[in-house]
């Protein structure tokens, strides 16, 4: 039990580092958008 329960956090954090990596690319791309208008 306590093992699946890590399991499901550790894919749960996962997901959480890969959205938040497509948020700062986002933020960088539209921070690039922004400089070169």
């Amino acid at each position: 039990m306590v093992q699946r329960d890590a399991i499901l956090l550790q894919d749960m954090l996962s997901n959480l580092a890969v959205e938040i990596n497509n948020m700062s690319d986002t933020l960088k791309v539209e921070g690039t958008v922004k400089k070169s208008n």
